[in-house]
């Protein structure tokens, strides 16, 4: 299993629940003084990439 960052988006339509947790994940954003008007993709290609070659490797 592999845990990584994810987007954030204030203009996404995805329903109560995500509007419910993303205002948690806003002051978060906020308190590292990220401007959350804007779309943050806080992924980490290079580390998801090498998580899939391991889970490729695995497979052979």
């Amino acid at each position: 299993m592999g845990l990584f960052g994810s987007v954030y988006d204030p203009n996404a339509k995805h329903g109560l629940m995500y509007k419910m947790t993303t205002g948690f994940i806003r002051k978060d954003l906020e308190k590292k003084g990220m401007d959350t008007s804007k779309r943050i993709d806080l992924r980490n290609w290079e580390e998801i990439h090498a998580w899939a070659r391991g889970l490729s490797d695995m497979m052979k």
